[in-house]
């Protein structure tokens, strides 16, 4: 597996993991969690030199909230 999957991969764990966190609250509020900080982490790669902003990141990361959340 090369990085670009493997960060793939990792974005969609990281919107699994703030969905399974906002999700004992409720579902609308997990999925806009998951949004924002998709948004917030692209937002900040855009911002940092080192990094480089993928929209299909926050896309990627939603889609892993969103399996959660219609999941679990």
């Amino acid at each position: 597996m090369n990085f670009k999957n493997t960060d793939k991969a990792l974005h969609f764990i990281a919107g699994m993991l703030t969905a399974a966190l906002f999700s004992f609250y409720s579902v609308k509020l997990a999925l806009i969690a998951t949004l924002l900080v998709a948004l917030a982490k692209e937002i900040y790669d855009a911002k940092n030199p080192e990094h480089t902003p993928d929209f299909l990141d926050a896309i990627v990361t939603v889609l892993g909230g969103m399996f959660t959340v219609l999941f679990f």
